[in-house]
Formats: structure tokens, C-alpha cells, sequence
């Protein structure tokens, strides 16, 4: 009561919109946790964007062996300290630290980034887009959740949306898969390794035709010589050819300024 105030361990469970058999009972042993350090740590329910560092710190000492749990770090990533931090402003004293023993645990909903939906191709399957479907309505109940400051509505939605995100993604992976197995699709490393062979073959094929075309047309250069007008020339054919993405090398007068290099 000293550490808390007023606020009741059934209270913070409601604002932070916990779920569970019986929320009350995990905070309170998240108490028996901070107790057990030397010196005691108690978990800060009244600054809920400290929790995640709490975490950490129980962590560090032995007490905690799991990952912190992503709404504290969904807190602590849009807290007062990352929003100050992100704009710049001066930190402003909140009600938590400026009188002693207030319950001043803000609603977790007004902390909430936007999330935006997932891009869905238009070769997506029907699965994909019934998917798609769903998270949208999940992120409408988000922000429907969040105007009316309802942590457990919102959290509920945001666990579906998260669940259903993590189906998408496996709908895509899978949708890729098979494309390459059918060859309708390549793999970044072994298109690359492609694209190297028929450009390393095309660098090949300009240096032989521009070096036998200027053997003719400037006989009085060696071969050193000419590889030295060859060169500049042959990179001007490569980043006209990016340019244009492979629609048109050079101008034709271009060569006649080459030829009388």
C-alpha cells in the first residue's frame, strides 16, 4: 500500500488489460519476484512504461528467466520517455512521479502505435485474401478498442491480429515456395549468381566488339591503348542500359564520338 497507494493489484490488472484465469495472482507474483532481490525491486505498476526495464533488471538478476512480455515492451516503446525522445521536447513530470503513491497507470490504449495491414499481392490465393479480411476487421476492433481506452478490447484484437499476421506470412512463404519449386520463380542468391553470368558475358561481348572496332577504325593504337578508350566507353553502354532498364544503350552519335576519341 506504501508502494502502490490506493490502486488495488485487481485494478493495474484491468489497465493493463490482462487476461488469464486469474490476472491479480501473475502481478502479484511479479511483487514476490522484486522482493526476493537484494535490495527489493518491486515491479512499478504505477509507470507501466518502467516495466519492461524492470523486467530486465529481474532478468539480470536470476529472478526472471523468460523474454519480457511484449506489452511491457509495447509500453515501453511508446512510454512518455520514448515520446519525449522522438520529439525532441524536454521531459515533463507526470503525475506517477510527482506525487508520492498515485495510481497513475495510463490506459494502454492510449500508447498504441497504428498498425498498418500487410501488402497482399494480386496473385494472392483466396486463403490469403480471406485472411486479409480478417485483420482488417481485427484493426478496425483496434482502433474502435483505443478511442474508448478499453485495454482489454484492444489487446484481445491486437493478440487475434498478431496471430493472424503470423498465418499470412506462412500463406506467402508457402505461396513462394512453390513457385520456386515449379521454376516460375528464382532465389535471390541464384538469380544473382545468374545475372552475373550474363553480365560478366555481355562485359565480355562489348569489350570485343568495341576493341576490334576501334582496331580498325584507330590503327595507330596498340592495344593497351585502345583498351584505355574502350573502357570508359563500355561503362557509359552499362549505366545508360540501367538507366533505361535495358530498353536503349547509347545515342548513335555517341559512337561517333568514340570513334573520333
Amino acid at each position: 500500500m506504501q508502494f502502490y497507494g490506493a490502486t488495488t493489484i485487481e485494478e493495474f490488472a484491468g489497465r493493463f488489460g490482462m487476461t488469464g484465469s486469474d490476472p491479480a495472482k501473475t502481478l502479484k507474483r511479479y511483487i514476490e519476484k522484486g522482493r526476493g532481490v537484494d535490495p527489493p525491486d518491486l515491479p512499478p505498476f504505477q509507470r507501466p512504461h518502467e516495466l519492461a526495464s524492470w523486467w530486465r533488471r529481474m532478468m539480470a538478476a536470476g529472478v526472471m528467466g523468460k523474454r519480457v512480455p511484449e506489452w511491457m515492451v509495447l509500453l515501453e516503446q511508446t512510454g512518455p520517455a520514448a515520446q519525449t525522445a522522438a520529439s525532441g521536447a524536454p521531459p515533463e513530470p507526470s503525475a506517477a512521479t510527482t506525487t508520492p503513491g498515485a495510481a497513475a497507470a495510463a490506459v494502454i490504449a492510449d500508447h498504441t502505435p497504428d498498425f498498418a495491414l500487410p501488402v497482399l499481392g494480386s496473385d494472392a490465393s483466396d486463403g490469403e485474401r480471406q485472411v486479409f479480411e480478417f485483420m482488417q476487421g481485427w484493426l478496425e476492433e483496434m482502433a474502435s478498442a483505443k478511442k474508448l481506452k478499453d485495454s482489454k478490447r484492444f489487446f484481445r484484437a491486437w493478440n487475434e491480429y498478431k496471430a493472424l499476421n503470423k498465418e499470412m506470412r506462412a500463406w506467402q512463404k508457402d505461396r513462394q515456395r512453390e513457385k520456386v519449386t515449379n521454376g516460375d520463380l528464382l532465389e535471390a542468391e541464384k538469380e544473382k549468381e545468374a545475372l552475373g553470368i550474363i553480365f560478366a558475358s555481355m562485359g565480355k561481348t562489348f569489350m570485343s566488339a568495341l576493341d576490334a572496332l576501334l582496331a580498325k577504325n584507330r590503327p595507330e593504337l596498340d592495344a593497351v591503348g585502345r583498351r584505355q578508350v574502350v573502357i570508359p566507353y563500355r561503362d557509359q553502354i552499362y549505366s545508360a542500359l540501367k538507366g533505361t532498364r535495358f530498353q536503349t544503350a547509347l545515342p548513335a552519335h555517341e559512337l561517333d564520338r568514340f570513334l573520333a576519341a
